[in-house]
């Protein structure tokens, strides 16, 4: 099995786990408040933080996808902004790069509003 197949699987698998738990999060959500004033306070306050781990998890989804369709494109490893490389050495260390170093700095910058 190729290194890009063996990270596609590793992904599809992942993409499973997020899901699964993206279900659970989803399920729990909505569920009738307790009666008393205090147990509402500490639900309100879980609540809150499941929709911040609901947040994070449809990014981690969203980005596991892209990735997986740029494999089944053939362009992974293909930085989206300029064409060029990302660099073995930067997919090693985040196989989920979409961009080269140069232009993810770029990136950041705007995104910081820099």
């Amino acid at each position: 099995m190729s290194d890009t197949e063996q990270l596609r699987q590793q992904l599809l698998q992942q993409l499973d786990e997020l899901r699964t738990r993206l279900e659970r999060i989803r399920q729990t959500k909505g569920q009738a408040l307790d009666k008393d004033a205090e147990e509402q306070a500490l639900e309100l306050e879980n609540s809150e933080v499941e929709d911040d781990i609901e947040a994070v998890t449809l990014a981690e989804i969203d980005q596991i996808e892209r990735v997986l369709a740029r494999i089944d494109g053939g362009e992974y490893g293909i930085c989206v902004d300029c064409g060029g490389p990302v660099g073995d050495e930067r997919l090693k260390a985040n196989p989920l790069a979409l961009r080269c170093i140069e232009c993810e700095e770029i990136w950041e910058r705007k995104q910081a509003g820099l």
